[in-house]
């Protein structure tokens, strides 16, 4: 329908052009409003479920953090431990447990 309403804009241009009223016929289309369902477009469908797809994962990452910062605060587990109960690498516990020790 786009290529079609682009169609139709010139023609009717072309025409009002000819009865000398194609200034009035500008100011008519550029006032048009132009109504696209964009919930529909293809484009904006793949982008929302990145952007889903993406919300899951910094959740799932924020939900580790989270799990292996109360593992650390409430136990006495090896940093090795709490990797491995937090399916996380000892990296970022040592991470964690640094950021934590600063506060």
């Amino acid at each position: 329908m786009a290529n079609h309403y682009g169609k139709y804009v010139k023609q009717l241009e072309i025409l009002s052009n000819l009865r000398n009223l194609l200034n009035e016929v500008v100011l008519k289309i550029e006032a048009m409003p132009i109504h696209y369902n964009l919930e529909t477009d293809v484009r904006y469908q793949q982008g929302t479920a990145k952007g889903i797809e993406k919300g899951i994962e910094i959740g799932a990452e924020k939900a580790k953090r989270l799990f292996v910062e109360n593992l650390l605060r409430q136990t006495d587990f090896s940093d090795e431990k709490i990797a491995h109960i937090a399916n996380v690498t000892v990296e970022l516990v040592e991470e964690i447990r640094r950021e934590l020790e600063a506060q």
